[in-house]
């Protein structure tokens, strides 16, 4: 008996729009092709929805904030796994409310994550925990993909006991504010996070302020202090605690100024020394940034035996900790050292890992990862009861039984290890006496901002800066949405006429300018996404192979203290070939810098001046993956120089998509975007 479940087109949400898009066109349903019910097309503002026969629309995140014009949605499927579709699903959700049914599937989320979807009022939880999984295989006698042992967790501490004790009251500083006061101070939000960039610092703090200098839109820590010193709050619980707050920051900013490296970095040299030495798995090494990235791949460099052996053979890899999300959202999973706890939007990566961990902390950061473990936890159990799974069941009007035992998964093993036996008892002590401080309370709050992101000062109208004040500019599109940007933030504009990009200031926009920008990521660099999706199924090595010659580009230059025409100089009396224009070509602004000399002679010359080579061979490799990617790069190139010719002409849209998803579908996701 045929029965109607529902009405309308269904809309699947994915960043896979692509590989999403083939997977239904091939799907069939018995003899009976998918499509030969549904039609399957993409969605976007310039592909829009066409014709009667009911629809499945496949789209990007920032296509459908405000739904398909025109079109009756009867059911949402949101894949939440990637966090550019995680973060925005609350969004999409709030934009249809009079979907009868909608569906995301997400990673195991926290309290305050489930409370922007609707729970526990409008939505209902079904968690796919390891025993959930494993019960389903048994039901449907296929094999598990899941191991029901608990993982290792090992938290393995490091001591400087100068920089951990003002660390450590930072921390509490910082969480008493935030859970006693009562008026919004959105530089207590950059006071966390300077404090989360200093504890998980393992990468030396000349070099990494040194390295602001030399990316786009990169503010050193010593201004972000700067900046804190000239606000006052007016709330009286931050008031009370401000000023040491301040003068904790700039102690320990002090302090890592002049330690040659941090003890982090040791730390985590020696664990990576230890698993080269003891066995062949695959090893994930996570830092907040892609600035830290670069700099701990060189450091480690210098110190490892081995280090560029295993990066080529792919057995580790350096990561930011927005890198590891998607990563893991792409089922790419193995060892993981992370240079401090978890944080913000990341801290749901700890809910039943499939691979060890291991953490590198201060004293004070073991006790704190315990109980954020230990609460995260508790809230994500209580799913796990059968009363609470009967509930789900019932709402959408399904069977369920009424006996059976409730499973609980395991939680990961958690051990506390380090040099000195005293260290390791003293990180099993609580911060304070429960009495007056309760660590397990202060578990839940939730950070505006991220420790794994850059700052964004745009706090309101307008910010400050040292003494001077600095003005926000609105941009207003013709569709009525509004951006702001900092004056001197870099957008990318298209321009019909010459069909070219170009990167310009906030501040010199004008009235009738195209600007480029992705829906699912307001302020992602073009540049740096389109790079990312080349390098997606590019080996360890050969990016970490880019990523040495990008740093030995900029070691020269810091060489001549940025002067470009001294460096022409000396490389020219060095035997470069080029001219002063080839040279002042590689360090044009990111996006729009020539990759590396034309010549494998000139390269050479520029390569052994930066002092970061060590032998010829390295050199030779490195210029045949430059040769590779340069053939890429014009690929994707041309594919984006279509894709915004049609959208700007109004005409072969569909065909310039299609011509990039064959580039590959991660290019083809970014172009969708």
């Amino acid at each position: 008996q045929a029965v109607s479940l529902f009405r309308g087109d269904l809309l699947l949400v994915t960043n896979a729009s692509g590989a999403a898009l083939k997977a239904l066109q091939r799907l069939s349903l018995g003899d009976t092709s998918f499509q030969e019910i549904w039609r399957v097309d993409s969605y976007s503002r310039y592909q829009p929805s066409i014709g009667p026969k009911p629809s499945v629309f496949v789209a990007n995140v920032g296509w459908v904030g405000d739904g398909i014009p025109g079109r009756r949605i009867g059911v949402v499927v949101i894949d939440g796994m990637h966090p550019r579709t995680l973060n925005k699903a609350p969004k999409v959700l709030a934009s249809m409310p009079d979907i009868p049914l909608s569906f995301i599937i997400c990673p195991p989320l926290l309290e305050h994550e489930l409370k922007e979807m609707g729970y526990p009022k409008d939505t209902k939880v079904w968690l796919w925990d390891p025993n959930a999984q494993q019960h389903v295989s048994e039901c449907l006698a296929v094999p598990s993909c899941v191991d029901l042992g608990p993982v290792k967790r090992n938290i393995w501490v490091c001591t400087d006991s100068d920089i951990e004790k003002p660390l450590g009251d930072i921390h509490v500083l910082l969480a008493a504010c935030q859970k006693e006061g009562r008026k919004k101070f959105p530089p207590l939000w950059e006071a966390w996070n300077i404090y989360h960039r200093l504890r998980q610092l393992a990468v030396p703090l000349p070099e990494f302020e040194d390295s602001a200098y030399d990316t786009w839109g990169a503010v050193t820590i010593k201004k972000r202090l700067t900046f804190l010193a000239n606000e006052w709050p007016e709330d009286s619980a931050i008031e009370a605690r401000w000023r040491q707050i301040l003068q904790g920051l700039e102690k320990v900013y002090e302090l890592l100024l002049g330690r040659r490296e941090p003890a982090k970095f040791w730390a985590i040299a020696e664990r990576i020394q230890h698993y080269l030495n003891q066995n062949d798995e695959q090893l994930r090494i996570v830092v907040p940034s892609e600035r830290e990235v670069v700099l701990l791949s060189v450091c480690l460099g210098y110190v490892i035996d081995s280090w560029s052996e295993a990066q080529q053979e792919g057995r580790i890899e350096v990561v930011s900790a927005r890198r590891e999300a998607r990563k893991i959202a792409a089922g790419d999973f193995r060892t993981t050292i992370l240079a401090g706890y978890r944080a913000g939007s990341q801290r749901h990566l700890d809910l039943y890992p499939s691979y060890p961990v291991e953490v590198m902390a201060y004293s004070y950061e073991a006790s704190v990862d315990q109980s954020l473990h230990d609460h995260i936890y508790s809230f994500v159990e209580k799913f796990q009861k059968n009363d609470a799974r009967r509930t789900v069941l019932r709402s959408m009007e399904m069977d369920c039984p009424e006996n059976g035992d409730s499973l609980v998964s395991s939680r990961p093993i958690i051990t506390v290890t380090g040099n000195f036996k005293h260290e390791i008892k003293k990180a099993r002590k609580p911060l304070q006496d429960p009495s007056t401080f309760d660590l397990e309370q202060l578990a839940d709050i939730g950070f505006p901002q991220d420790w794994t992101d850059e700052p964004i000062s745009a706090f309101s109208d307008s910010i400050v800066v040292g003494q001077e004040i600095t003005e926000i500019i609105q941009v207003v599109f013709n569709d009525g949405r509004k951006m702001n940007y900092l004056p001197h933030h870099g957008v990318d504009v298209y321009s019909p006429g010459t069909e070219k990009i170009h990167r310009i200031e906030a501040f010199k926009l004008q009235a009738g300018k195209r600007v480029v920008c992705m829906v699912d990521g307001t302020y992602d660099n073009l540049h740096e996404r389109l790079v990312e999706a080349l390098n997606f199924k590019l080996n360890a090595y050969y990016r970490m192979l880019m990523t040495l010659w990008e740093q030995s580009k900029l070691k020269a230059l810091q060489k001549h203290n940025g002067n470009r025409r001294d460096l022409h100089r000396a490389l020219a009396k060095l035997g470069l070939s080029t001219e002063y224009a080839a040279v002042v070509s590689l360090y044009r602004e990111e996006g729009f810098e020539t990759i590396a000399p034309q010549q494998y002679d000139d390269m050479k010359v520029l390569a052994e001046h930066s002092g970061v080579y060590d032998n010829k061979e390295l050199i030779k490799v490195t210029f045949k993956v430059i040769q590779q990617e340069r053939g890429r790069r014009i690929r994707a190139g041309r594919a984006l120089h279509a894709l915004l010719r049609a959208i700007a002409t109004g005409d072969g849209y569909a065909k310039a998509l299609y011509t990039a998803r064959e580039i590959g579908a991660e290019v083809g996701e970014v172009l969708e975007a």
